[in-house]
């Protein structure tokens, strides 16, 4: 999605949980086309991270992530739910829950990457109190 919105002839392939096949790394090439390097992502993206220590409600936790739809990008972190502690991960459009990776916090602690959304669009969206 984004990247084909950044740059149409990059070549795309499936990594799942982070595994890159190493042939496609070393086929890749660098082709100049004249242009400024970018300094810092388009302004479509937005990042943001969450806290809170008020246990959040699974399904409405769920609702959000959907609200966001193709928006999101990337979640990762931890998450207390009302029935208990999660490492919680959004990657290649699959929400994925854990055990915690830490024991000593209770609270929620996540970060989220999207796109084509406002900050304040993002975090009416994420509003989870």
């Amino acid at each position: 999605r984004l990247l084909t919105h950044l740059n149409q002839q990059a070549r795309q392939i499936v990594v799942q949980q982070g595994q890159i096949p190493p042939a496609f790394l070393t086929e890749l090439t660098h082709i100049s086309r004249g242009g400024q390097i970018a300094l810092e992502p388009p302004q479509a993206i937005v990042a943001t991270a969450c806290q809170s220590n008020i246990p959040i409600k699974k399904a409405r936790f769920e609702a959000a992530i959907a609200r966001l739809g193709r928006k999101l990008l990337r979640l990762k972190g931890h998450i207390q739910l009302t029935d208990g502690r999660f490492f919680v991960e959004w990657a290649g459009e699959q929400l994925s829950y854990s055990p915690p990776r830490s024991s000593t916090e209770t609270a929620s602690a996540f970060s989220i990457i999207a796109w084509d959304i406002s900050r304040e669009e993002l975090d009416r969206t994420l509003d989870l109190g």
